[in-house]
């Protein structure tokens, strides 16, 4: 109650919007996760693994280490006016010895600017490490206007499914 008018205060708050989030899951297989995982702890080469990445290149910091920034470009994706769809990411923590990641998009010209990823590798198997790896991705970001919650997950998930492919075949190769 406001002491001067008598009336009540009123709380300005922005309504919460839902977040969007989303944990998907990929299997290699025949790969033990430590080899998985160092393919993935090079921040810099996403493009190698990523079907809608063309390009990926170093902005600043030393690869690996959080606070480095990575420029991610697709020319595949028509974007508005725009031919190429681009993000900066950074990465803002990396656990080698539990093989997880976390990076942030901190500037995109398709959205996506705060969507936090949090990447880890788990052995497909507790009994045999051996066996596989599953690549456990779990993100986070404010609802989009340019793609519906349900479209988000589905580029997320061929994304990674055509991921743990292409790593596998390049494990196996080695």
């Amino acid at each position: 109650m406001d002491k001067e008018t008598g009336a009540s205060k009123l709380q300005d708050k922005e309504p919460q919007l839902p977040i969007w989030e989303a944990t998907l899951r990929a299997t290699v297989h025949n790969q033990p996760p430590h080899k998985v995982w160092q393919l993935l702890e090079d921040f810099f080469s996403i493009e190698k693994w990523l079907p809608t990445i063309d390009i990926c290149k170093k902005i600043e910091g030393i690869n690996g280490k959080p606070g480095c920034i990575r420029y991610c470009a697709a020319s595949s994706n028509k974007v508005g006016e725009n031919d190429i769809a681009w993000a900066t990411e950074k990465l803002v923590f990396i656990d080698s010895a539990e093989r997880k990641m976390i990076y942030v998009v901190t500037d995109s010209n398709v959205g996506l600017v705060g969507y936090e990823a949090t990447v880890s590798v788990l052995p497909e198997s507790h009994e045999n490490e051996e066996k596989g790896s599953v690549i456990d991705w779990f993100f986070k970001v404010e609802p989009q206007t340019f793609m519906s919650y349900e479209g988000l997950v589905e580029y997320v998930k061929n994304s990674l499914e055509y991921m743990a492919k292409k790593m596998e075949e390049f494990l196996y190769e080695e």
